[in-house]
């Protein structure tokens, strides 16, 4: 959580504390494992003999701890659980094997870190065969993880394990053949030394869980989530999950919370709702697979006892991210595993209303990587995060936490990305900081509003969440969550979304075949349409409504069009023992394919007029014309009827899209450029250093990519981050608004006929951010109708100027190199 110091200064403060809790019962704590007994139990080998592959911490631990906190008061940044160590080992090539008295074969590896509180394992490969199994123990062998099997992993690739108490391991895989081998190859531990607590118990037996950790390691005014307080939230509470985050670009392992929550679809895709904060710096790449996400870690009484039933799932990836900055910290993932039926999960609600729910609402988090916890507030108000990055002006709630029966529970470092319950036990925020705490219960608490997350920062499915969490485009402002278990009632349909096509108006068009499936429903199962779109039991008598039993089954819908043009529409399934109505929805055509006469538009002329006309048939007349993306050159316009004219003011190729809709509103869109010639360069060398002029000249031009974000030219002033190699200006391009974006800066025309063996020569620089790394992309092309070629990449930091030199291929009187920079919010591309 970020938290804010007592007062009205605003800090950015993430202190995240991670309690192992090493209680684990065989099969009962696990990352989707499966019981069983390592052989080591059977067999009594001892594992004290094996070789030990140590992976040495390099760091100094208490100045590490002293950087952290300067670390945190300072950037902003969480206090790290973990550093990470690199290594490479592999499993199968790198254990003892051993064949077993009942024909199997055993491979273990013994791998430690020393003085290691707790060890957490990565891997850039994952893989337990079918027909064996994978244990990872404690030197004491007080604490096991496993059973892993196929179904654990299945896919193979980047995993990470829960950690480990203690600073040695010990990797255990039994399989039937020595030709069935695994693929674990660990490229990391994690190295735990801060924030974390393990008691040691001398065990009764191999295995036989007596190993403790201090939990309710939080502050003592904190509530657990099974007290009194949390009585009527029981079923809430199930979706809150404990999330603990590899974060490459920042050297470790951190923890944050977040809640599974609901879709219009009703679908159960396993989406996590956080805080933007916790994901910031992130590889989306080789990060996000190694994150994981805990269930169920509560206390099961009002009192701090050991969780049960704890469940864990590794992986995600990224669906919709809001920045602080400018926005209001929203963070949404999709896990890349489904959850399975009997963890007894649920799925939040959620209240996207800008507006107070009157009444006592909480927040269920992980403090301080605690058990859950719960904490109560009686009203609030709209406010604005202001700190070393300003958030969006109301973008944020604002709330004191209140006293209770059990105590006066408010938030820690851990806490941050938990959800926002109003009264009507609906999410409508997620943490981002706050100065309360438990000697200041009347501190501030601010949690980003889902109401600007959901569309209010950008326009694209990784900027705003109505995408993912309204994919029927309802337009609904509250939902209802939804359990998932083996006993509660839910409905699987196969296909949630239709698409038809059809010419022939009052004529059916094609049968579709969808299949629904009912679980623990009363009652039939109801479904209803419109007459575009009407039902049928048995593809022959159709209504605009039927009935199916509660176990589901097959039912056909058709498209009849009544009139030429588009429909849109939706199936409302419904049964009484749902809590809502779930949907299909539909879309569908009864328009004609147009056909464009001419496509490619001829070149033209700097300072000459210019004139081209487009003709569409196949439709109904008339015509109108509109430009959706791209540009034309200055001075040259697009009318409604299709012409294009003017007289070009600028030089270069420019791409843009248009659409065509007819009279009966159908719609063709088409993609083009119009390349206008400029001077062209014959003399050689050729060169560019940007040091006489503030903007670029007309024979160089832009196209947009990605957004409309310009290259600009740059002058080196004391404190900026580049300096040009030796003149002082340099062609710069970095990342304004809230997307990503990507524009190519293109060279004047090169007529490169008449020499021989041409060259490219360029300086460049592009340092990163915080982790996050923008992009430059060098291209070429040898005449202007053709396809963009690609000849070299720039993809990491570079800190200093750096020289390329590069043969350019294909050399003809119509050449161009374009500069493309994708800008993700780095320290920008200079060239």
């Amino acid at each position: 959580m970020r938290k804010l110091l007592p007062g009205s200064q605003l800090l950015k403060k993430v202190g995240l504390s991670l309690f192992l809790v090493a209680s684990f019962h065989l099969g009962i704590n696990a990352q989707i494992s499966y019981p069983g007994k390592p052989a080591t139990t059977v067999y009594q080998l001892d594992s004290k003999s094996l070789p030990v592959h140590e992976v040495i911490m390099p760091y100094n631990v208490q100045k590490l701890k002293a950087e952290d906190q300067e670390n945190n008061e300072k950037l902003g940044r969480p206090l790290r659980v973990a550093q990470t160590l690199e290594t490479s080992l592999d499993l199968a090539t790198q254990g003892e094997w051993t064949k077993l008295e009942n024909g199997e074969y055993i491979c273990r590896m013994r791998v430690s870190s020393p003085g290691a509180l707790a060890l957490l394992f990565s891997y850039s490969d994952f893989f337990v065969p079918a027909g064996t199994s994978l244990y990872i123990y404690n030197a004491n062998k007080t604490h096991v993880l496993g059973a892993y099997t196929a179904q654990t992993h299945p896919e193979g690739g980047i995993f990470s394990t829960e950690m480990l108490a203690g600073d040695e391991a010990i990797f255990e895989f039994v399989t039937p053949s020595r030709d069935i081998l695994p693929r674990i190859t660990l490229d990391q531990v994690g190295y735990c030394y801060n924030n974390i607590t393990v008691s040691h118990i001398a065990p009764a037996a191999a295995f036989s869980s007596d190993m403790s950790t201090r939990i309710g390691e939080s502050g003592s005014c904190m509530v657990n989530i099974n007290c009194s307080e949390g009585e009527i939230w029981q079923e809430k509470k199930k979706g809150v999950v404990q999330m603990t985050m590899y974060i490459s670009s920042l050297g470790g392992w951190y923890i944050c919370s977040g809640t599974l929550i609901n879709n219009t679809k009703q679908d159960l895709i396993p989406y996590i709702l956080s805080a933007f904060h916790c994901y910031e710096g992130s590889n989306n790449t080789t990060d996000l697979p190694r994150w994981i996400f805990k269930f169920h870690y509560d206390s099961p009484t009002c009192n701090n006892a050991n969780p049960t039933g704890t469940r864990s799932i590794t992986g995600c990836e990224l669906r919709t991210a809001v920045p602080i900055s400018g926005g209001s910290d929203g963070l949404l993932l999709e896990l890349t595993k489904e959850i399975p039926e009997d963890w007894d999960v649920y799925f939040n609600g959620w209240d996207r209303r800008n507006a107070v729910v009157a009444g006592r609402g909480v927040s269920i988090h992980h403090p301080s990587g605690d058990v859950k916890k719960i904490s109560s507030f009686d009203t609030y108000v709209s406010d604005t995060w202001r700190s070393q990055e300003t958030g969006a002006t109301n973008a944020h709630w604002n709330f004191r936490f209140v006293q209770t029966e059990n105590g006066w529970g408010v938030t820690e470092g851990g806490s941050s990305g938990s959800p926002m319950f109003t009264n009507e036990q609906l999410v409508t925020g997620t943490l981002t900081g706050g100065n309360s705490s438990c000697s200041y219960g009347n501190g501030s608490n601010l949690y980003g509003k889902l109401w600007y997350h959901w569309d209010k920062y950008g326009s694209t499915p990784d900027t705003q969440m109505k995408t993912w969490l309204d994919p029927l485009d309802l337009g609904v402002e509250t939902l209802e969550g939804t359990n998932y278990s083996a006993d509660s009632p839910r409905l699987n349909i196969d296909y949630t979304e239709l698409v038809f096509y059809s010419n022939e108006i009052n004529v059916p068009g094609d049968i579709q075949t969808v299949k629904i499936e009912g679980f623990n429903l009363e009652g039939t199962i109801s479904l209803a349409s419109d007459a575009v779109f009407p039902l049928s039991l048995d593809g022959e008598t159709w209504s605009e409504s039927i009935e199916l039993p509660s176990e589901g089954g097959e039912f056909f819908v058709c498209y009849v069009p009544a009139v030429i043009g588009y429909n849109t529409g939706m199936i409302t399934v419904s049964n009484p023992s749902l809590r809502a109505d779930m949907y299909i929805n539909i879309t569908a055509s009864s328009c004609p394919a147009f056909e464009m006469e001419q496509l490619l538009t001829p070149k033209g002329d700097i300072d000459v007029a210019y004139n081209f006309a487009f003709n569409v048939t196949g439709g109904v007349a008339p015509y109108t014309y509109t430009i959706v993306s791209g540009r034309l050159p200055r001075g040259v316009e697009m009318s409604e009827d299709g012409v294009i004219s003017g007289t070009p003011l600028d030089g270069g190729n420019y791409n843009f899209a248009f659409t065509v809709t007819d009279a009966n509103g159908c719609k063709g869109t088409y993609v083009t450029s119009i390349y206008v010639v400029c001077s062209v360069v014959e003399t050689y060398p050729f060169q560019e250093s940007f040091d006489t002029q503030d903007v670029f000249g007309t024979c160089w031009s832009q196209e947009y990519i990605k957004g409309e974000n310009d290259w600009v030219i740059q002058r080196y002033v004391s404190g900026s981050y580049y300096q040009a190699k030796s003149d002082p200006n340099y062609a710069y391009f970095s990342k304004e608004g809230s997307e990503d974006v990507t524009t190519m800066l293109v060279t004047p025309q090169l007529d490169l006929s008449k020499i021989s063996s041409p060259y490219l020569s360029f300086w460049n620089v592009q340092r990163n951010k915080l982790g996050i790394q923008d992009e430059l992309n060098v291209y070429y092309k040898n005449s202007a109708d053709a396809d963009w070629t690609l000849l070299t990449s720039f993809t990491a930091s570079q800190m200093v100027w750096k020289q390329t030199d590069m043969p350019l291929p294909n050399p003809s009187d119509e050449y161009f190199i374009g500069f493309e920079a994708v800008g993700k919010g780095g320290r920008g591309v200079a060239v």
